[in-house]
């Protein structure tokens, strides 16, 4: 039953301001301002109203740090816990991108799951990060790739969250827009 918490002060931090379960839920991570724990939060509102417009196109949540080990991988993977009860698996970014479309499409196979979690995206040399694939597939109504091996495509409704976790990494103009 929803719990209407009555008033809140604006003055407070953004995390004193959420209700109890996001507060503990997002509390441990070290968000750098208050629009990061707001970005958060909107990426697991996106998840639980996923079915409210599955066939809408939605943003990659690209989480970006400063270092490894503040917790970029970790709120992918609580947000993927919360929405289907099981911690999604990682598919490990690599900048070539066939290979990318490959380790998706087995993910996507393997099991159902609400979250794609790219992690630990970086190009040799600081390049940025592209990808045809990302860029097709993830504001498309439908994923759809091709299968290995076969002259045939897996399609299934585009209903995932995109993650893409990285370090001081930049993407490219072709991805920052979506």
């Amino acid at each position: 039953e929803p719990v209407l918490l009555g008033t809140i002060d604006a003055a407070q931090p953004i995390l004193d301001r959420l209700p109890p379960h996001l507060r503990t839920l997002l509390g441990g991570f070290c968000f750098r301002e208050s629009a990061d724990v707001a970005n958060g939060l909107a990426a697991l509102l996106t998840g639980v109203l996923n079915n409210h417009f599955a066939r809408q196109p939605k943003a990659i949540n690209i989480v970006d740090a400063n270092q490894p080990g503040v917790g970029k991988t970790l709120l992918a993977l609580a947000t993927g816990g919360v929405l289907d009860g099981e911690l999604p698996d990682l598919i490990h970014f690599t900048a070539d991108d066939e290979e990318l479309a490959k380790r998706i499409l087995s993910s996507l196979r393997q099991r159902p799951t609400s979250v794609l979690i790219l992690d630990n995206a970086k190009n040799r040399g600081g390049a940025e990060i592209s990808s045809p694939c990302i860029e097709a597939n993830s504001m498309a109504p439908n994923i759809t790739l091709r299968i290995l091996g076969k002259s045939a495509n897996y399609t299934q409704p585009n209903n995932v969250l995109w993650f893409l976790t990285m370090n001081q990494t930049k993407v490219g103009p072709d991805l920052a827009p979506r």
